[in-house]
């Protein structure tokens, strides 16, 4: 048996493979923000055993634990190094923690670079390395998958945030434009500013990333011009990537991307590519990621079976 935990800011999920990494059962629960990381502790101290004696008859003993965690960590130590949105993780030894509750070894990775790992191995990056994974939603990451390495972690404290590229000197970083967050507070700024919009008609909470996109394929300026301005603010980003590392697919996921093909997709392969370096520009292959709410738990039980990050 293997084990795959997500921890997430909203959400807590843990799920039990078979030896040959296919998923058979998973739990969740929604994360009490008010009970902070100790909370989320005790709920896995809870449900970690309980599903390692219901599940040890089907799938065997269990041979290791890998986690995608929501946040900053120190990938050769399994700690945490803080939380941007619950309380509670600063320098916290999950590994330490699970290994010492399951007797089993444990291994932390951050949650894009986790769920990169699950894309590279069991979806839409199967077999093609290098490979980059983007996940767009509140906020932009990214993790890069290396042939025989697995995630590539950097000096140790993660690699690959995309997110946090500068769009010029001094400027907002990619995130502040190219996420769902960044593209609802860029469009509800202009309406703050007096644009007029189909926008206006609401609430400023109902000011989303769906509606700025119906807006957007209504034909409405204002939620046309915060779309493309998110896109290629990634499609910057992205295009850095190229340079540097040049993978050979570019894989997108998170909440954003499921606005679709059309909307989203298509046009952010036309941004990478016009802002790629010109050599690179005919090598870049976007896709959309094919896990879902699962791809971290495919990418933490990978990352089990992998047995730990190995330096590039």
């Amino acid at each position: 048996m293997w084990m795959g935990v997500e921890i997430g800011g909203t959400k807590l999920q843990v799920a039990v493979a078979n030896d040959a990494g296919e998923i058979g059962e998973i739990w969740r629960a929604t994360v009490d923000a008010g009970r902070g990381g100790e909370g989320i502790r005790h709920r896995l101290a809870q449900e970690i055993p309980s599903l390692i004696a219901r599940f040890s008859g089907q799938f065997g003993t269990i041979k290791a634990i890998g986690v995608g965690y929501g946040g900053p960590v120190d990938s050769a130590t399994g700690t945490t190094i803080c939380s941007h949105q619950i309380h509670g993780w600063e320098n916290i030894p999950l590994a330490g923690f699970l290994a010492d509750m399951a007797k089993v070894p444990c291994v932390v990775g951050n949650d894009a670079d986790v769920a990169g790992l699950g894309e590279a191995e069991r979806g839409a990056g199967r077999g093609v390395r290098p490979m980059f994974y983007t996940t767009v939603g509140s906020g932009i990451g990214g993790g890069l998958i290396l042939e025989g390495v697995g995630i590539h972690p950097g000096a140790g404290l993660g690699s690959a945030e995309v997110g946090h590229l500068r769009l010029s000197p001094g400027g907002p970083i990619v995130e502040e434009i190219g996420s769902g967050w960044g593209m609802q507070r860029q469009a509800r700024k202009a309406l703050d500013a007096g644009e007029t919009s189909i926008l206006s008609q609401g609430k400023p909470e109902e000011v989303t990333v769906p509606a700025i996109a119906k807006a957007a394929q209504a034909g409405d300026a204002l939620a046309k011009r915060v779309l493309q301005d998110g896109i290629d603010a990634l499609g910057f980003g992205l295009a850095q990537v190229m340079a540097i590392a040049c993978p050979k697919r570019l894989v997108v996921g998170g909440g954003v991307s499921l606005l679709g093909e059309e909307t989203y997709l298509a046009p952010l392969r036309e941004s990478v590519r016009r802002q790629t370096f010109a050599p690179y520009a005919h090598l870049v292959d976007l896709l959309g990621a094919e896990l879902g709410e699962e791809v971290v738990l495919h990418g933490a039980i990978a990352l089990a079976m992998l047995g730990r990050f190995q330096a590039g």
